[in-house]
């Protein structure tokens, strides 16, 4: 009995195995703004692509500033959105993302949470807190 079920569940569990992803994604950690990067990228694209990947997860920095990137940045991003339209692959920018956020606070450092402080007392001498 016990080896019935054995088989019956590493049979049932390589059936599922072999079922597609739907989302087959590639992660790609890139600095578009840096022309020698986008061979490399390239690279990496087209064999995603060949190997049945139908996505790539971009995480690129500047796309958290891109009101601060110089005019080439574009140039480049868009050699990439064009390979990925050619290739088929979705394009899924990784923007806003969890932890330091340096991307949101280099627009407004005010956005950066505090700890509350009650009953506090902030001293000030010759021009510094204290």
């Amino acid at each position: 009995m016990l080896v019935l079920l054995a088989i019956s569940g590493s049979t049932l569990s390589a059936t599922r195995a072999a079922e597609p992803l739907e989302l087959r994604w590639v992660y790609l950690q890139q600095n578009l703004q840096v022309a020698e990067n986008m061979p490399k990228i390239e690279a990496v694209l087209r064999t995603a692509a060949k190997s049945g990947y139908n996505g790539v997860v971009l995480a690129d920095y500047k796309l958290n500033i891109l009101d601060r990137v110089p005019d080439h940045y574009f140039k480049n991003a868009a050699r990439f959105r064009e390979l990925c339209r050619e290739l088929k692959l979705e394009v899924i920018p990784t923007i806003a993302g969890f932890g330091y956020s340096s991307g949101i606070l280099a627009h407004d450092p005010n956005l950066a949470e505090g700890l509350p402080a009650r009953d506090v007392p902030f001293v000030v001498k010759a021009g510094r807190v204290v």
